[in-house]
């Protein structure tokens, strides 16, 4: 069980870090983009590991990059009311 959260935490902020990534390129702030490309490319390893070792971990890595995305997109969103 351990594994499988902590696959599901990699693939989670892999894409938490992404997000981050795309904006401070977009912001044009190169020393956070290059921290998110290190918070990106450090789990990414890990995980891609674990799916190589046991393919079945492939199913919580994936769902961790879905709501990785799901959270950190969320988060910055303008209220819409």
């Amino acid at each position: 069980m351990f594994a499988i959260a902590k696959v599901f935490a990699f693939g989670f902020t892999i894409d938490l870090a992404y997000v981050l990534w795309v904006r401070a390129v977009a912001n044009g702030k190169s020393l956070l983009a290059g921290c998110a490309s290190v918070l990106i490319a450090t789990p990414a390893l890990f995980g891609y590991v674990e799916v190589y070792e046991n393919r079945i971990m492939a199913i919580p890595y994936l769902a961790g990059l879905f709501c990785g995305t799901v959270v950190a997109v969320k988060r910055k969103e303008p209220n819409e009311d």
